[in-house]
């Protein structure tokens, strides 16, 4: 029976493609150019992470018939070595041909749909303005959503850095497909249905959001407005903002990285508390409405229900860790042989 990570790594290899063909696609009719020293980048990144990989390789080969506890322990660390590796190979090509379709698909005419949020707001009894005017009134809980809104950068390494670190293999693929899944269904919703964001619509006062950033909600609007005028832009991934405005992608992330770290309780819990107030967060410091909130617990939602109905479709399966000390085995009693 295999492995539920080659399901994991090829729902993340689907959406590379997927991401990939549309851009191929809609590249050549688009504003949008992209800069050919992300190519340069992503070669070098390609080339360090397989160097890195043949080296923890070889360092494990000479070090296989060696039992002494420092050897023991080095082969540990390049087992984990090599399963981050593994994940970063998946995660950077995604995390490249999704941010460039991003900005591929902001670059459009379509009518904003703020109003149409706003209105359902309105309907679901949420005022943003009130609501605004209510957090920037207490200090310390203003400070607590910038810094837990602006947390998540860090949240997601962390989460793959200790996943790899634990050799939890399936979970760390599992986040991964998760990311993958996730970003190609709100992608998807952002091309149809663009957004600017509640401070682009509502135009507060720079008193009413004093306790917070000063370009709260509005960093992305250069770029947003730039991909928008009809006018050639450079892509460039190295300077990116989020464009995702609709559904709010801090959101799914947040629950995301959560349901990634189940398995370590107390830290769970601990993100848990940071990533309720990040979501809160989104509103009067990521700029978001209601509605995109709660469309990006729908998104993951459905995410969530993909990759578990995977893991459905692989009932008795073996640890990934086992399936490498295996294949390690084997190729080490062919070298004997």
């Amino acid at each position: 029976m295999r492995d539920p990570c080659f399901a994991f790594i090829a729902i993340v290899l689907f959406v590379i493609s997927m991401f990939s063909a549309a851009n191929l696609i809609w590249l050549p009719s688009s504003t949008v150019n992209l800069d050919r020293v992300d190519f340069v980048d992503m070669a070098k990144v390609g080339a360090l992470l397989l160097t890195s990989y043949a080296s923890i390789r070889i360092v494990d080969r000479r070090l296989r018939f060696d039992n002494s506890r420092i050897a023991r322990a080095i082969r540990d660390a390049c087992k984990r070595a090599r399963l981050l590796i593994l994940g970063m190979t998946l995660f950077v090509p995604l995390l490249y041909v999704g941010t460039a379709f991003m900005y591929i698909a902001s670059a459009t005419q379509r009518q904003f749909i703020d109003s149409h949020l706003a209105v359902v707001d309105a309907i679901l009894g949420f005022n943003w303005v009130h609501f605004l005017d209510a957090v920037n009134s207490a200090p310390l809980l203003s400070k607590a959503l910038v810094y837990t809104y602006h947390s998540l950068s860090l949240q997601v390494p962390f989460v793959g850095l200790l996943l790899a670190a634990a050799l939890r293999a399936q979970q760390l693929f599992e986040f991964i497909a998760l990311f993958a899944i996730s970003l190609f269904l709100s992608c998807l919703l952002m091309a149809g249905l663009p957004a600017e964001g509640a401070y682009a619509y509502f135009q507060p006062p720079a008193e009413a959001f004093s306790n917070f950033t000063e370009r709260a909600g509005s960093w992305h609007l250069t770029h947003l407005n730039a991909l928008r005028s009809g006018e050639s832009f450079q892509f460039s991934a190295r300077i990116v903002e989020g464009l995702i405005t609709f559904p709010s992608f801090h959101t799914v992330l947040g629950i995301i990285v959560v349901y990634a770290l189940r398995g370590f309780r107390l830290i769970a819990i601990s993100f848990l508390i940071v990533n309720v107030l990040m979501i809160i967060g989104t509103m009067p410091e990521g700029g978001h409405h209601l509605v995109d909130v709660l469309a990006g617990i729908a998104v993951t939602i459905i995410s969530i229900a993909v990759t578990r109905g995977v893991v459905r479709l692989y009932p008795q399966t073996r640890d990934w860790s086992t399936v490498v000390d295996e294949a390690s085995t084997n190729t080490a009693k062919l070298s004997n042989s």
